[in-house]
Formats: C-alpha cells, structure tokens, sequence
C-alpha cells in the first residue's frame, strides 16, 4: 500500500506543532514528531495524519515528502508558510491554519507534542531507535517503511490491514477519477457559459 502525500495536511500538521514551540523548531524534532503522530493515527482508526512514503534514515523513522520540503526540493504550499531558518531549524512565516485537519488529527498531535514537548531531539532519536520496531538502520541510506508494517507493528491484524489496504486503494481511484473530470470539465468548451 502507499499513501498519496497530502502537502497541505503536512503542512497544517508542521505549523500547527511548530506553533507550541514559538513558531521556530528544530526539524528533526517536527520530523519525528510529525512521525509518530502519523503512527499514532495508523494505531486509532488505520489511516495517518499526513499521507507519506515512510523510509528508516540513520536518525529514525521519516516522512520523505515532509523532509524534501524541509529541503526545499519544490516550492510547493510549504514553502508559502513554512522555511529554514539555518542552524536545522524552521520558522513559521504565517499561518496555513488547520482546515484540511481533523479534530482527531488535532487531539493527536496535542497528546504527541504532551509526551516530547520538553525533550531534547536527540534523546527522542534513541527513544525511537530503541522503540520503533519498524525502524531499521539504514546503514547510511535509507529504507522503505511500508505502511503494512507500521499497521502490524502497532497491533492491527491481519483483516485489519487487508480492509485498510482496500479503501485506499478506493479512496486513490475515486481522487484519480475526480482529478480527471475536473480536467475535463476544464476543457468542456459546450460547459462555459
């Protein structure tokens, strides 16, 4: 299974935590962070706050799509509110608010930045190593976390999994088809009024 990456929930889900911080945080902690809100969800209803690949890097767990945004790789809708501010930090330039996020998304996020709030990246780095079992050191690369072994690392069953499987597979060909008729419709010269 893969997840399509969603940049204005991973946006709304960065800034919303950054916020708790003054605006201005270190990105590995938002990374990880970021992560096990993701995994927290998956463990609740099945499905991650912020649709991402996932991949293992030497400092844990990472949502790919979220950390080339950190890197600027395109100038998408993060770059529009969130930037690096150097030293490994981002800065919230202004507010994407919260509409593409749920109200669980929401309370997720608060429980996880509850737990981490007051604790240094680095030690949130070995607690992940220790305790993330869908982690492996990537040995200087990186690896691919497929969401089925989040799903059963977090205690979903098999059915569970297979169900979940399902409707996204569902979910991405309903997107898939709405993109195209909104094309289409685009192109509809008998539809202009």
């Amino acid at each position: 299974m893969n997840y399509r990456y969603d940049e204005a929930k991973a946006t709304q889900a960065a800034a919303y935590l950054m916020k708790k911080y003054g605006g201005k945080m270190k990105y590995l902690k938002l990374l990880k962070l970021l992560y096990l809100a993701n995994r927290e969800s998956i463990r609740a209803v099945g499905i991650p706050i912020v649709p991402d690949t996932f991949v293992s890097m030497k400092m844990g767990p990472v949502m790919s799509n979220v950390l080339n945004a950190i890197n600027g790789v395109d100038d998408g809708i993060w770059s529009k509110y969130i930037k690096d501010s150097g030293d490994y930090t981002v800065r919230l330039t202004k507010d994407p608010g919260i509409g593409s996020l749920s109200k669980r998304s929401l309370l997720i996020l608060d429980q996880i930045d509850a737990i981490w709030h007051g604790v240094n990246q680095y030690k949130l780095v070995d607690w992940i190593h220790d305790n993330i079992p869908e982690w492996t050191d990537p040995k200087g690369s990186s690896l691919p976390i497929p969401p089925e072994r989040i799903m059963e690392f977090v205690g979903l069953t098999p059915d569970m999994i297979a169900s979940m499987e399902a409707e996204e597979k569902l979910y991405q060909e309903e997107d898939d088809l709405f993109a195209r008729l909104q094309r289409e419709e685009g192109n509809c010269i008998s539809c202009r009024a």
